[in-house]
């Protein structure tokens, strides 16, 4: 597996994940890649994932295992009312999915997530969460 897999693995994940049930049938995890970013007025839960730190060997007992860092961002827009509710609620959803991830892939040896923090800018709440993934490096 090549760190970009591991990117599309978590990218597959997050949109495996299933809204709470007050969600409409239209209100899915949708990821939107670097081009579609610029100027875009995002729908709820539009996430991108980017790369934050390059491929590097893990510390484990086995030279092949190398480990990546993603940064996930997901976005939401500002509404009347629970709006964070939803956006925790999304988090813990969005963890419990990636911790899985490596009981799904057998080259996957663990991931770990880390929420980092929820902000608001102009009409855009933005939950950002950082995924460290160790996982055994293939088709080099």
């Amino acid at each position: 597996m090549r760190a970009s897999e591991v990117k599309a693995a978590v990218v597959s994940a997050i949109e495996a994940v299933t809204p709470d049930s007050q969600a409409s049938a239209r209100d899915v995890f949708k990821h939107v890649d670097n081009a579609g970013r610029t100027g875009m007025r995002a729908p709820d839960r539009v996430f991108f994932v980017d790369v934050s730190a390059l491929p590097n060997r893990a510390d484990l007992l086995t030279v092949d295992a190398y480990t990546v860092q993603l940064a996930v961002t997901v976005l939401y827009s500002v509404a009347p009312s629970k709006t964070e509710d939803r956006v925790l609620s999304d988090v813990e959803k969005i963890s419990q999915g990636l911790i899985n991830l490596a009981a799904q892939n057998a080259d996957l040896y663990a991931a770990e997530i880390t929420p980092i923090d929820m902000f608001e800018s102009e009409s855009i709440i933005e939950a950002r969460i950082t995924v460290d993934v160790i996982y055994r490096l293939t088709g080099v």
